[in-house]
C-alpha cells in the first residue's frame, strides 16, 4: 500500500454507514485541498478502528490526513 498526506479544509463530512451484515462501517469526509494537485476535492474513508478519530471531524475544519491509498489492479479491455 502506499501512504499520502492530505492537507486541507473539510467540505464535507457524511454519517457513519453500515454495509452487510457483518458490521462493516466506513465514514466519508470530503477534503479540499486547494493546491491544484488534485483538480478535484479528496474524499477519504475511514473504516473500523478510525472512525472514532474521525467522528470530531467538521466542515470548515483545517486537517492534514495520514492515509494509505489501497485499490485492485485495473481489468479493463482494450
Amino acid at each position: 500500500m502506499n501512504e499520502v498526506t492530505i492537507k486541507g479544509e473539510i467540505t464535507f463530512v457524511d454519517e457513519v454507514r453500515e454495509y452487510g451484515s457483518n458490521g462493516f462501517k466506513k465514514h466519508q469526509v470530503v477534503v479540499e485541498t486547494g493546491d491544484g494537485k488534485w483538480a478535484n476535492p479528496v474524499a477519504v474513508e475511514f473504516t473500523k478502528d478510525h472512525i472514532e478519530k474521525s467522528k470530531v471531524l467538521r466542515v470548515g475544519e483545517k486537517v492534514t490526513i495520514d492515509a494509505r491509498v489501497n485499490g485492485r489492479e485495473w481489468q479493463g479491455r482494450d
